[in-house]
């Protein structure tokens, strides 16, 4: 199992679509206590964080990885 996860999201600014990776640890302990989850475009140097429906696929998505291991 990679120890490193990419999610994806889109820029509020730029409205271009960035990968943002966080340690696998990282994503478990932000998703499990519901911490905000920061994304960052390098492109027009914007920090925003995953609204409510983004974070919701990526517990979706997160809780079916889990199964399946």
């Amino acid at each position: 199992m990679p120890e490193t996860v990419a999610i994806s999201s889109r820029c509020p600014r730029c409205n271009d679509s960035r990968v943002v990776k966080f340690l696998r640890v990282e994503l478990t302990e932000l998703l499990s206590t519901g911490q905000d989850i920061n994304c960052w475009c390098g492109s027009c140097d914007k920090h925003w964080a995953l609204n409510r429906a983004e974070r919701t696929d990526v517990q979706r998505d997160w809780d079916t990885d889990a199964v399946a291991e």
